[in-house]
C-alpha cells in the first residue's frame, strides 16, 4: 500500500480551536496516528504541512478531509461541514445500535440519537466559547450555574469569566473555580438538551459523549458526572467518552469500529423513583465470576460505583420496592464494566437540584465523591 492511499489527514475548523489528525488506514480499524490543535489557519496549515512532508504524501483532497464549524461560513470548497459530518456518522452507527450522542462544542452543540434504524442530529445554540454570553439571556442564570459548583463564587464572578470566555472563547481555565464554572455551563447546557429530546430511554443502550469542556477533562469522573447531572438519564446505558475530541472526523469510519475510538467509561444504572432520601430502594446481585454474588444495597440519593474493568462483564439481578423501576432492565443480558466500572443513580427522577446554600454545595460534594 502506498504511503498515498495508507495515510489521510482530516483537519477539523471549529471556532475556538482547529485540529489535525493523521489516520492510518492500514489497520483495521483506521487508527489515529497524531492529533495536533492550533488557534489559527496559519498555524494548522504548517501542521498540515509537516504531516505531508514526514508521511510522503501529496496535498489534495485525496489526502486531506476538511470539516467545518457552522461558524465558518466560506472561502473552503469540498470542505464538509459539520453538521453533515455528524449526520454520516449518526446514520452508520445506528445500524449498528440504539444510542444517544451528545456534543458541547465552543459555538454550539449537537445531539443526535439512533432508535430501531431510526436516526436524527440537531444543532442546539449554545456552546462554552464566543457566544457563551447568551446563554445568561435566555437558558439559565448565575444562580443557576453557581448551585453546581462544591464553594461558594461570587454571582459576579460567575458572570465575568463568562464575558471573558465569550470575548476568548480558546482561553483555557486556570483556576479551580474557573473550571467549576465551565463545567456548570456545560450541565445548563446539557440540561436544556434533555429539554428538547424526547427519548424513550428503555431503548437506549449506549450515550457518545464529545466537546473539550465534557470530555477533555483531568478526569474522567469529571465527564460522567456532567452528563448525570445535565441529562438525568434513565435506564441501563453503557457510555462512552470522546477524550481525544476526534468525534467530528469519524463519518468516515465504519460504523462497528467507531467505539473502538472512545473511551468506555461503563455503565450506568438508573433506580427511577421519587422516594426521599435515605430509604432502601432495594438490592442489586451481581455476578462478576467470582464463588458468590456481590450484593450492593440501594438507598434513595445515593451514587454508588462499583469497580468493573473494560474487558470484564457481569450479570444482575435486582430485587427493588414497589415504585421502583430501572427503565429497559433485562435480566439475561450482560453488563459490561469501563474505565469508573458500574455506577448506579438512586437520586430520584426528577433530580431535585441543589439548593444555592451550603447544604447544596455539600450534596454536589457529596455526589461528586461518590464516583471516586
Amino acid at each position: 500500500m502506498s504511503a498515498q492511499s495508507r495515510y489521510r489527514i482530516f483537519v477539523d475548523i471549529g471556532s475556538a480551536v482547529t485540529k489535525a489528525y493523521l489516520f492510518d488506514y492500514q489497520t483495521k480499524p483506521p487508527q489515529l496516528v497524531e492529533k495536533q490543535e492550533a488557534t489559527t489557519l496559519d498555524q494548522i496549515g504548517l501542521v498540515v504541512k509537516t504531516l505531508l512532508k514526514e508521511f510522503s504524501l501529496e496535498p489534495g483532497f485525496d489526502s486531506i478531509a476538511i470539516s467545518l464549524s457552522p461558524k465558518v461560513k466560506e472561502g473552503l470548497r469540498n470542505a464538509t461541514k459539520e453538521e453533515d459530518s455528524l449526520r454520516q456518522l449518526v446514520e452508520k452507527f445506528s445500524k449498528e445500535s440504539n444510542f444517544l450522542l451528545l456534543e458541547v462544542g465552543a459555538a454550539k452543540s449537537w445531539y443526535g440519537f439512533g432508535i430501531d434504524g431510526t436516526w436524527r442530529v440537531n444543532p442546539v445554540d449554545y456552546g462554552l466559547g464566543k457566544g457563551v454570553r447568551q446563554i445568561l439571556n435566555s437558558i439559565s442564570t448565575e444562580a443557576k450555574i453557581a448551585r453546581w459548583l462544591t464553594a461558594q463564587v461570587s454571582l459576579e464572578e460567575i458572570g465575568d469569566y463568562i464575558g471573558i470566555k465569550n470575548i476568548f472563547p480558546g482561553q483555557i481555565p486556570l483556576k479551580g473555580s474557573s473550571l467549576q464554572i465551565e463545567q456548570a455551563v456545560t450541565r445548563e447546557i446539557l440540561a436544556y438538551i434533555a429539554t428538547e429530546i424526547s427519548l424513550d430511554w428503555s431503548k437506549i443502550d449506549q450515550v457518545l459523549l464529545s466537546g473539550a469542556v465534557l470530555c477533555s477533562v483531568p478526569d474522567c469522573r469529571q465527564t460522567l458526572s456532567m452528563f448525570l447531572d445535565g441529562i438525568v438519564p434513565e435506564g441501563v446505558c453503557q457510555i462512552f467518552s470522546d477524550q481525544r475530541g476526534i468525534l467530528p472526523v469519524l463519518w468516515s469510519i465504519d460504523g462497528n469500529s467507531l467505539l473502538s475510538h472512545l473511551v468506555n467509561l461503563g455503565t450506568v444504572v438508573v433506580c427511577s423513583h421519587n422516594f426521599t432520601g435515605g430509604e432502601v430502594l432495594g438490592r442489586v446481585f451481581l455476578d462478576i465470576g467470582l464463588s458468590e454474588e456481590l450484593e450492593v444495597i440501594l438507598e434513595s440519593g445515593d451514587l454508588v460505583r462499583v469497580p468493573l474493568a473494560t474487558d470484564q462483564c457481569c450479570t444482575m439481578r435486582v430485587e427493588l420496592a414497589s415504585g421502583v423501576e430501572v427503565k429497559g432492565f433485562n435480566p439475561q443480558a450482560e453488563i459490561s464494566g469501563g474505565e469508573l466500572g458500574l455506577i448506579f443513580d438512586m437520586r430520584g427522577r426528577p433530580l431535585r437540584k441543589p439548593g444555592l446554600n451550603e447544604e447544596g454545595r455539600r450534596k454536589v460534594r457529596q455526589w461528586q465523591e461518590a464516583l471516586r
